[in-house]
């Protein structure tokens, strides 16, 4: 394997001790490797290597000038210190202007820095008139505002740029030191002019080629997942070469490297137990906030802010890194999950975390983590944001971060970067006066995205880079992804913040088409020189929209190259293992009980019925917004319960004045939301306070209206009726499965005869009672309890009051009644035969289930309110049966 770049390059300067300096850190750490293993082969004895990046050498030559007193004594401002400067000022600026908002102050706030750098770097900044040139567009007049404090600030804590410090070099005497520079790419010309004042400059080329044996390979693919995915399968096989360095320059490093990297990783077998095994270095690492351990730090401490989404409580609950819940779980600990998701609350506090462990998993680390948290104020008032990291460094230690065991290499390399991001939080002191415990946080999680975390690694023969970071490196094979029109080279543009007749004045880089162009050109062409073989390719569609390729490579169209690479789906047809079917899991005799949901289920589908009574999965429940439909049905049912239980009967109902029953409606309700929301308060949250008070009265309001609309619908009834059963248990024996049911209320007819009747929040159609599979099971159920049941009906309390019956001459409604023949659409003649074919098709359901039958075969509507898609897959399972019906006729 061939060094990383060409020493002899390099050799006559490193020799006479000269100072190199290079446009990057890479390339010195890269030189200084090659050179001092070229002279340890050599000549094996000490040595002086001098090479550094410019900014490094001319920043410490300011700094060493302000220590001999030859520059004024002034800070030097670090970017992040730049950054959160800005970033104070335009949200002060902001909240005093209520002419606009912004979105995302922080972004704001790098791209206002970056338009003051860029002023500074061409020596806008001096200008005697400047802000004259700002007056006449908004965004330039806001940005003049915002800058004019920043010189404010930066006057009163004395505190000095990068672009600053190179111009008060200039007042220094000029001198002669001996520098080469490597000059690729264009230095800005504060940074060329302060470098060739302070020596004496010789220049290195990068090699360049323009000979037939380095043209570029050019490859076009359809889409830009395609082409990521080809340069990963391209690295995987350079890979399996001896001794070969390779390299994928990413063009658009920011938006495709995750793309890239899971691709990398499907080709490497990395995405599992191997994720830390990939043999591939990225050049920009990962955000230290991205990483698992940092990430859920962040997520604990915010929670004493305020309460957390289910995502991230669960997040939190799960991770390795804290003694939470689900880290080694116990039945109690899923009954705390299982309580707090079926509240419906949407965000979760520590209050009621607390009050639920305390409640039914008392033995808990956790417990005494929250305690120990809630109990301290000291987050509390304002501090010094150094103060703030000891504060943040304390609270860590009470949740006992990070919990895990044993930490692994790269969990221990990002532990070992904890005191580093104190460290530049407490930097943030210098600019930022005290803050509070938001805004420490806040400025913390910026610390942490600001912070790449590299893992130490071992020397990697596959590179993912980006555009300036392959400059001057030698590879066997070099990719470079995404060679598009605007991209290679960027189309000029504007900067909003800057007026343009001062970006045309100075002709900014940004702006200048040629020199744009240009410099593409020359990277180009470095590029080639430094790798054996060299692949650039382009993508045709981007989310739908067609996509230009570069000029730059418009030369090469006759060596292109077509890929083309199947949909994921289609692969993935083509590893489905052929099993047999084997769906029959019988039950064992202690597990056959239940009640009218298994049957229902079991009608339903199969599968879910073995998954919630068998395997008795419990889902948890989704978020809520206002009273969910079940909390609505127990209201209603609560009222129904309490009316009835005083009236008993039709003539009870008939006999009260409507004044008297609107006041026995209301106090129904009122009881029933009392009802609910202690249940709700026993289960750690209050149903009240999650819905709202408005939403509250509201409901109640609803629930009157509907009530006293049903109870006249019952007042119209045709035969007299009398209330014989509300609620009452019963015990059902079919087929050998033990079922529990509880029939809503059974109404006993002047002629003898019993009704049985379900209220429901909706209006189901009698359609549902039919058939082999009945949809509601419920009431047909009830026909097997008792031989004096002649009729059921669903009674929905819904403003369109109306009961919706089956059987003959019940009296439920107004208009004729149809015969049952009708009414069940030739399915049974009369009532005997539909109470026989009902225990036909229920027997039939109940024997299924105590086989184990569990086959994925759902009804129409079967999936349209179930969760468990992820566990039965019956998408691909439709998605595979259409494919094969396809080809079928294809055939």
């Amino acid at each position: 394997m061939r060094r990383n770049i060409d020493v002899h390059q390099f050799e006559s300067f490193l020799k006479k001790d000269h100072m190199i300096l290079t446009p990057g850190k890479r390339l010195a750490r890269e030189i200084v490797e090659a050179w001092t293993t070229h002279r340890q082969t050599t000549q094996p004895v000490a040595f002086r290597i001098l090479v550094e990046p410019v900014d490094a050498w001319l920043e410490r030559a300011w700094i060493n000038a302000v220590e001999d007193g030859r520059l004024p004594l002034q800070r030097l401002l670090s970017t992040e210190q730049q950054a959160a400067l800005w970033d104070d000022i335009i949200r002060k600026d902001v909240s005093r202007n209520n002419s606009f908002s912004l979105t995302q102050p922080r972004a704001t706030a790098i791209r206002a820095k970056a338009a003051w750098d860029k002023l500074s770097m061409y020596g806008g900044s001096e200008i005697s008139d400047l802000w004259r040139h700002f007056q006449f567009e908004e965004d330039c007049v806001v940005f003049a505002r915002w800058a004019r404090k920043f010189q404010d600030q930066m006057q009163k804590i004395n505190g000095a740029t990068r672009y600053q410090a190179y111009e008060q070099l200039l007042s220094l005497p000029a001198e002669s030191t001996p520098i080469a520079l490597y000059e690729f790419p264009e230095l800005p010309p504060i940074t060329r002019t302060a470098l060739e004042h302070l020596s004496e400059l010789a220049v290195i080329t990068p090699k360049i080629t323009s000979h037939d044996d380095r043209v570029p390979i050019v490859r076009r693919f359809a889409t830009r997942e395609d082409e990521l995915a080809a340069a990963a399968v391209w690295a995987h096989s350079m890979s399996a070469l001896p001794d070969k360095r390779s390299a994928i320059v990413l063009l658009d490093l920011e938006r495709d490297r995750a793309q890239l990297e899971y691709f990398l990783r499907a080709q490497f077998d990395c995405l599992d137990a191997q994720y830390n095994d990939l043999p591939v270095n990225f050049s920009t690492g990962m955000p230290l906030g991205m990483t698992p351990m940092f990430r859920d730090a962040m997520i604990a401490l915010q929670w004493e802010l305020r309460p957390l989404s289910r995502s991230d409580w669960l997040a939190l609950m799960r991770s390795p890194f804290f003694p939470g819940l689900l880290s080694n779980p116990s039945p109690n600990a899923l009954e705390v999950v299982e309580r707090l998701f079926r509240s419906g609350i949407t965000e979760i506090s520590m209050d009621q975390t607390l009050h639920l462990l305390t409640r039914y998993a008392s033995d808990t680390p956790l417990k005494a983590i929250l305690i120990a948290l809630l109990s301290d104020k000291s987050h509390r008032g304002k501090k010094t944001l150094s103060a703030w990291g000891q504060w943040i460094r304390s609270r860590l230690q009470i949740w006992r971060w990070p919990c895990r065991a044993s930490l692994d290499s790269i969990e221990y390399q990002q532990l070992d970067r904890f005191d580093v991001s104190l460290d530049a939080l407490g930097a943030l002191s210098a600019v930022l006066p005290i803050q509070t415990h938001e805004a420490a946080l806040t400025l913390w999680r910026q610390s942490l995205s600001n912070i790449a975390f590299q893992p130490k690694t071992p020397h990697d023969s596959i590179r993912v880079m980006g555009p300036l970071e392959a400059i001057g490196l030698e590879f066997e094979g070099m990719w470079i992804c995404g060679a598009q029109q605007g991209v290679f080279p960027r189309a000029p543009r504007l900067d909003a913040f800057l007026p343009a007749s001062i970006q045309k004045r100075f002709d900014f880089q940004e702006l200048n088409g040629p020199r744009l162009l240009a410099h593409s050109q020359k990277l180009l062409e470095i590029w080639c020189a430094g790798s054996t073989e060299t692949v650039v390719s382009y993508h045709e569609l981007d989310r739908g929209l067609p996509r230009q390729p570069s000029g730059l490579i418009a030369g090469f169209e006759g060596t292109i190259e077509t890929g083309w690479f199947p949909p994921s789906r289609w692969l993935a047809l083509r590893q489905v293992e052929e099993m047999a079917v084997d769906e029959r899991v019988p039950m064992a005799a202690q597990q056959s009980t239940g009640g009218s949901g298994l049957i229902r289920d079991q009608a339903s589908c199969g599968f879910k019925a073995f998954i919630k009574h068998r395997i008795k999965v419990t889902l948890l429940g989704s978020e809520a917004f206002g009273f969910t439909a079940i909390e609505r049905g127990l209201l209603l049912h609560e009222m129904m319960f309490y009316l009835w239980h005083g009236l008993s009967s039709q003539a009870a109902l008939l006999d009260i004045a409507e004044t008297v029953l609107l006041e026995r409606i209301e106090r129904a309700a009122m009881t029933a939301l009392n009802k609910l929301e202690a249940d709700a308060e026993r289960s750690g949250f209050s149903l009240r306070a999650r819905v709202g008070e408005s939403c509250w009265q509201l409901e109640q309001a609803f629930c009157i209206d509907v009530v006293t609309a049903w109870m006249n619908q019952e007042r119209d009834r045709k035969i007299p009726f009398t209330v014989v059963s509300l609620e009452e248990e019963s015990a059902l024996n079919i087929s050998g499965l033990k079922l529990t049911l509880r029939p809503d209320r059974i109404d006993r007819l002047e002629d003898g005869r019993r009704i049985v009747i379900d209220y429901k929040s909706t209006a189901p159609a009698k359609s549902r009672w039919l058939g082999p599979r009945p949809q509601e099971p419920q009431l047909p159920l009830y026909t097997l309890l008792d031989q004096k049941l002649k009729g059921i009906a669903f009674a929905p309390l819904t403003r369109d009051t109306q009961f919706i019956p089956l059987g003959n001459d019940l009296g439920l409604t107004q208009t004729p009644e149809k015969s049952l023949s009708q009414q069940t659409k030739g399915w049974a003649e009369d009532w005997d035969k539909l109470v026989a074919k009902w225990a036909s098709a229920l027997e039939e359901l109940a024997r299924a289930f105590l086989a184990g039958v569990a086959s994925i075969d759902p009804s129409p509507s079967a999936c349209q309110h179930c969760d468990l898609q992820p566990v039965c897959r019956i998408e691909q399972i439709r998605r595979t049966q259409r494919s094969s019906a396809e080809n079928e006729a294809f055939e």
